[in-house]
C-alpha cells in the first residue's frame, strides 16, 4: 500500500498548510481496483440517506392509507356496521307503553289498525305486507314483512314460516317478542299501523288475545304484545298482559336471527332480562301463571326490550 501527496493546482508551493493530501488509494494485487476509502464512505452515506428517505416515504404512505380507511369507514351506512348482532346495543326498562312509541308518537290501537290475521288461528300466516318505509336490519334493507299466529315476524318478500325464531336467514330474517307453538284466540287479532313521520317512522305490529302456549279455550287467550320496527333501524319489544296457561309446547323464544352462527342471532332470556349472541339460541321454559319480568298491567310500567344499531339516532 502506498500513500502519495499531490499539490493543489490552485495553491503555490510553500508552507506545509498549502499542501492538500490526496485521497489514499488502495490497490489490489493485480492493480485493477481504484476504489478509495473516501469513495466507500460516500457510498455508505448515500445508501444510508436513501434508506432513511425510503423509510420516511413508506411511513407517510401508510399514514395516509390509514387516514383514508378511517374516513371511509366513518361514512359507511349504519347497516354496513351492523351485520354482527353483537354490534347492536341491548337495553331493557319497565316504563314502556303500548300507547306510545319510544319517540313519543301516539299508537291509538282503536282506530286505523290494519288487520293481518284474526282468531281463531293455529299456525296461520299473514300475506306479505309493505312496511311503509325502508327498514335496515343486520346490514340489509327490507320493505316488506309478514306475521304468524305463532308469534313470528318475518322480513322480506317471502311469508314467514316455522315455529322457532332461530330459523331466520339474511333474505328472511325472523323476529319475535314471544314465539312458540301458540294460538290466536277467539276475538284475537294480529294488526299493524305506521306512526310518526319520516325519517322517524315506526311500524307497530301487535298480537292480541294470544294463548301461551297452544290452547284453544277462550280463557287461554289472554296475552298481548307489540313488536316495533323503527325507520332508524332500532327494534323494540313491548309487553302487556303475559300469561302462560298451557306448558305443553314449551319452550318459548324471543329475539331474532338471520342465521345459525354466533353473532347472526340474538336470544333473550326473560328470567334475567339478558341477551346472548352465541350460536345456541337461548329459550324460556315457562310455568303456568303470569310470566315473570315481562307481564305488566298498565301503560307506563310495561317491560321493553330494545335493540339499537350503531349510530342509531332515535
Amino acid at each position: 500500500m502506498q500513500s502519495l501527496l499531490s499539490v493543489s493546482p490552485n495553491r503555490k508551493r510553500g508552507r506545509q498548510s498549502d499542501f492538500i493530501p490526496s485521497p489514499i488509494f488502495v490497490y489490489n494485487q493485480n492493480n485493477t481496483s481504484t476504489i478509495t476509502k473516501n469513495q466507500q464512505s460516500m457510498q455508505h452515506s448515500v445508501i444510508n440517506n436513501s434508506v432513511n428517505t425510503f423509510s420516511s416515504s413508506v411511513k407517510k404512505v401508510l399514514s395516509f392509507l390509514l387516514l383514508t380507511l378511517t374516513v371511509m369507514l366513518s361514512f359507511l351506512p349504519n347497516g354496513a356496521k351492523a351485520q354482527n348482532s353483537a354490534n347492536y346495543g341491548f337495553a331493557t326498562a319497565t316504563n314502556g307503553s303500548l300507547a306510545l312509541d319510544r319517540i313519543g308518537n301516539a299508537i291509538d290501537t282503536s282506530v286505523s289498525m290494519n288487520t293481518l290475521l284474526t282468531g281463531t288461528s293455529d299456525a296461520g300466516v299473514s300475506s306479505v305486507t309493505n312496511i311503509g318505509f325502508t327498514y335496515t336490519f343486520m346490514g340489509n334493507s327490507y320493505t316488506q314483512f309478514s306475521a304468524s299466529a305463532d308469534g313470528l315476524l318475518g322480513l322480506g318478500g317471502t311469508a314467514v314460516s316455522g315455529t322457532v325464531t332461530s330459523g331466520g336467514t339474511t333474505t328472511t330474517p325472523q323476529i319475535s317478542a314471544c314465539n312458540a307453538d301458540l294460538y290466536l284466540g277467539v276475538g284475537g287479532k294480529i294488526r299493524y299501523k305506521v306512526v310518526g313521520s319520516a325519517p322517524s317512522r315506526c311500524l307497530v305490529v301487535e298480537w292480541t288475545k294470544m294463548a301461551i302456549t297452544y290452547g284453544t279455550t277462550a280463557a287461554n287467550a289472554n296475552s298481548n304484545w307489540q313488536v316495533r320496527l323503527y325507520e332508524t333501524g332500532a327494534l323494540e319489544f313491548v309487553y302487556g298482559k303475559m300469561n302462560c296457561t298451557v306448558t305443553t309446547y314449551n319452550p318459548v323464544y324471543a329475539g331474532f336471527s338471520v342465521g345459525t352462527l354466533a353473532n347472526q342471532l340474538a336470544s333473550i332470556t326473560y328470567s334475567t332480562n339478558t341477551v346472548s349472541t352465541a350460536a345456541t339460541f337461548n329459550t324460556n321454559t315457562l310455568t303456568v301463571g303470569d310470566i315473570g319480568n315481562i307481564n305488566s298491567t298498565a301503560d307506563g310500567s310495561r317491560r321493553i326490550y330494545t335493540f339499537t344499531p350503531p349510530a342509531c339516532v332515535a
